[in-house]
């Protein structure tokens, strides 16, 4: 199964940003990053959150 795959397109759907907050978030904050954090040998992501 190659990535031009129908099979493999859309495995998790599309990507939807859902926030709660009552005092506010602000997004251009928010990054994204990608590593083998927990030593499976697959690429993991993981969001981070800039502070000032």
């Amino acid at each position: 199964m190659g990535p031009g795959n129908p099979a493999r397109q859309n495995k998790f759907g599309s990507a939807k940003l859902t926030l709660n907050s009552t005092g506010g978030l602000d997004v251009d904050r928010l990054h994204m990053a990608t590593g083998d954090y927990n030593g499976d040998g697959r690429d993991d992501l993981r969001q981070l959150i800039l502070l000032n």
